[in-house]
């Protein structure tokens, strides 16, 4: 259970890259790219730019990966680090999800909570790994 657990930031990442690929032929030439902190759409760009949430959520992916390597690190930071590549992950293919609802005209946006939560859902993980450290 262990070896599956840490795939799984990697498994959502391939999952945000499919998901783009399979729907990018149904977008209109407008997407939304830009939300304000109400989680109402307010910048566009054409459908191409689409693939820049996966590029920016790979990057973050690798980047986060890159101190799981260093042979001095803890078993509480590498939780931390997993967990937060988790958390990036599911919040990438939320926004990317709800820019393409929104580009179809099915929905508003983000909503007024997801700011909030998505503060909250990465704190957790450095709240509990400062808690472990001590």
């Amino acid at each position: 259970m262990k070896n599956v657990r840490q795939y799984i930031p990697l498994i959502l990442l391939f999952i945000l890259w499919g998901f783009t690929a399979v729907h990018f032929f149904d977008l209109p030439d407008k997407i939304p790219i830009h939300f304000n902190a109400k989680g109402i759409a307010d910048g566009y760009a054409t459908r191409i730019h689409c693939w820049g949430l996966p590029l920016i959520a790979t990057l973050l992916y690798f980047g986060l990966n890159f101190p799981l390597k260093r042979s001095g690190i803890k078993a509480a930071e590498k939780k931390v680090l997993k967990w937060m590549q988790g958390v990036l992950m599911v919040v990438f293919i939320y926004i990317q999800y709800q820019s393409f609802l929104v580009a179809l005209g099915r929905s508003g946006g983000l909503g007024t909570w997801f700011l909030p939560l998505t503060f909250v859902a990465l704190m957790v993980p450095v709240f509990f790994g400062i808690r472990q450290k001590n």
